[in-house]
């Protein structure tokens, strides 16, 4: 009878042990982290690389909780790659429901990450359970950049705090442990180690042992790099660790005794840095090299084609090259059908930059009359090329040019205008030409040459879905055709849709103002300031409150610094935008117009009214502004301060005093719209 209930005992504890067991199982919760987007506002290209940094460091994050089993990233890579599926942006509930599926994962976690102004980040996450493709919850962290790892950290917490899941002692030390700032270069090099690293397995996989070598040395001085910068990086610290024991597993298992040595494959030519193409210039490049297999060749090819033989293991092959980036793969197989690849790319571009020539003495900007009473100038100056520099002539004479680019010369003067043209010419025989006016005699007024490339942006705006004007479009329209006549190459953009539109737009109008001598922008539409700083309004802008502005219009001060940075003679800013603020009511500080810029040297900028006052959108077809604009810029000789004292006093006149327009000027020298 005893044994008999002790039996019953020992098979009632049995049973709940099994039970209390099951339910640790099914506490296991199994997740698959994906990259996370990059949807950032400034520095968008440079912090690409940090989707996959933030997805791993989620990962260790959550791995470091023993409720939560985390499906392998590289498993979770060939199955998109085989599925054929993506994973970014607004993913579609089928697409979770079949991932979630084959990897047997309840739930994914994915989201984006938003670099503002300022230095400050935004994380969002999604919590979505895979059965049904739902979204459980939506989380948000926001901190400065430096702050990353403690967002991450918090988002890792969140997800353990939706599902209920109480920390052991341990699992907190650990947590805490590793608390600190994460300097962004760090998360940076630690991100593209981590897609070095995928690459690099990846090229294993094809059989490409010597570049995944090189892969793997090049993600573990990113990790490096990570450590130098932020000592604490144990995450850095760990996969150095691991990657190092992967290459030793890799050449051992490269290595391993056959009775027969494996295929080896070297490139001689062209040189190969790793991590890094191949730059090449010229339409066809010689691949050559050395191949070793232990029972002779069966087959060498160069991205498929059958190589030449100089000697018994010696090959090459004249490869025709793209312009562009052009994949590179060698393959040797040897007759025991033992292969060895060696992939490279070669960027080949032709060389269409011209050199750089830049005076030193006497300082003067190009294009501009300058006075000497001297017979004999000295004409000093440093022209610059990536190739070297091959002749420089000054007035059609060779003159002495040192390695790095420095030349001088003496030039006789004659009463009068005097031309000295410096020509540059690099290695690849592309040329560059620098034209200069010196006047020798008496002193004249500096003239700003009227001959040089004339570029002009127009931009007029009219059709709001809020708050629509007018003459924006009518003005930019009038004023396009009158620049043309005046010799201005003009640039015409109506009702420019979104920010990312108009910020594109003035880019390429900076681009193409390095080739000129004079620019000109004109903007006709919403314009307001917010801050002390102003911005133009597209037309789909929406602005629900002041902190929209900054994220729906454009700062005045990019359209500055594009002129700016182009380094022509004369730059002049037209801001015909200081209507009423559409937007006043929502604003905390509803400020009227627009406020006042300084003009940077060689710079007008005009505004159709004064600062901080508003300006009518006109009667007629055109605004008043642009109306007398018109007439006064199509008078012969009439420098370009006058052309604008002439519409400031009209326009003055004819609204009653209510309007009187405003210049900021920095300019030196006399420009006219027609001589």
């Amino acid at each position: 009878m005893k044994t008999k209930i002790f039996f019953i005992i020992l098979l009632a504890v049995s049973i709940c042990v099994k039970i209390k067991a099951d339910d640790e199982v099914k506490k296991k919760i199994t997740i698959a982290v994906l990259y996370f987007d990059n949807n950032s506002v400034i520095d968008k290209e440079k912090l690409d690389p940090l989707g996959k940094g933030i997805a791993q460091m989620l990962i260790t994050e959550v791995t470091k909780q023993s409720a939560f089993k985390v499906v392998e990233r590289e498993r979770l890579n060939d199955l998109l790659k085989e599925q054929q599926l993506s994973l970014s942006g607004a993913v579609e509930q089928s697409t979770i429901q079949k991932v979630g599926k084959l990897l047997g994962a309840q739930t994914l976690l994915f989201g984006s990450y938003v670099n503002f102004y300022g230095g400050e980040m935004r994380l969002d996450m999604r919590i979505v359970e895979t059965e049904t493709g739902l979204t459980l919850k939506a989380e948000e962290e926001t901190g400065d950049v430096e702050d990353l790892f403690d967002m991450i950290k918090n988002l890792s917490d969140k997800v353990a705090d939706y599902y209920d899941i109480e920390l052991s002692k341990d699992e907190t030390a650990t947590l805490v442990e590793n608390e600190g700032k994460l300097n962004v270069e760090a998360s940076l090099s630690f991100s593209k180690g981590i897609a070095l690293e995928e690459q690099a397995r990846q090229l294993l996989k094809n059989g490409d042992r010597f570049n995944s070598i090189k892969l793997y040395k090049d993600a573990i001085s990113m990790y490096e790099s990570a450590l130098s910068t932020t000592p604490g990086f144990s995450e850095a610290a760990e996969r150095i660790h691991n990657l190092n024991l992967a290459m030793v597993s890799v050449d051992i298992k490269d290595n391993k005794p056959t009775g027969e040595k494996p295929p080896s494959l070297s490139i001689l030519e062209p040189e190969i840095m790793s991590g890094k193409d191949v730059v090449f210039k010229e339409n066809k490049m010689t691949v050559r090299g050395k191949a070793v297999p232990a029972g002779g060749f069966n087959d060498i090819t160069v991205n498929g084609q059958k190589v030449n033989f100089i000697s018994d293991n010696e090959f090459f092959l004249n490869l025709d090259l793209q312009e562009g980036i052009n994949d590179v793969q060698i393959r040797s197989v040897d007759k025991n059908d033992k292969s060895e690849t060696i992939s490279f790319k070669v960027n080949h571009q032709k060389e269409i930059v011209a050199p750089i020539i830049t005076l030193l003495e006497p300082r003067l900007t190009r294009g501009i009359k300058v006075v000497s009473k001297s017979d004999v100038i000295k004409v000093r100056g440093i022209a610059i090329d990536d190739n070297g520099i091959s002749q420089v002539l000054v007035n059609g004479k060779p003159v002495n040019v040192s390695p790095n680019g420095d030349f001088s010369s003496e030039v006789f003067l004659k009463q009068g205008a005097n031309d000295i043209i410096i020509k540059a010419m690099d290695l690849m025989n592309n040329t560059s030409e620098e034209k200069f006016v010196f006047q020798k005699g008496e002193k004249q007024e500096d003239v700003i040459d009227a001959t040089g490339k004339r570029n002009a942006l127009v931009i007029g705006n009219s059709n709001y879905k809020s708050a629509p004007l007018r003459n924006p479009v009518n003005d930019a329209n009038a004023i396009s055709q009158t620049l043309k006549q005046t010799g201005f190459d003009v640039t015409l953009a109506l009702d420019v849709k979104t920010q990312n539109d108009l910020k594109k737009i003035i880019r390429e109008f900076g681009k193409k103002l390095r080739n000129g001598e004079v620019g000109l922008f004109y903007y006709s539409g919403h314009g307001l300031q917010v801050k002390g700083i102003n911005y133009l309004v597209p037309v789909e802008a929406e602005i629900a409150k002041e902190e929209d502005v900054e994220f729906e219009g454009v700062d005045v001060n990019m359209v500055l610094a594009e002129m700016e940075f182009a380094k022509n003679k004369l730059n002049i800013v037209i801001l015909d935008a200081c209507r009423n603020n559409p937007f006043a009511r929502s604003f905390r500080s509803a400020a009227n117009g627009l406020v006042q810029l300084n003009a940077p040297v060689g710079t007008l900028i005009a505004y159709s009214t004064a600062p901080g006052s508003v300006a009518s959108d006109g009667a007629g077809s055109n605004g008043l502004w642009t109306e007398e604009f018109l007439n006064a810029v199509k008078v012969p000789g009439s420098k370009i301060e006058d052309v604008f004292k002439h519409v400031r006093s009209n326009v003055r006149k004819k609204s009653n005093n209510e309007q009187i327009p405003w210049e900021s000027s920095s300019i030196e020298g006399d420009f006219y719209f027609i001589q």
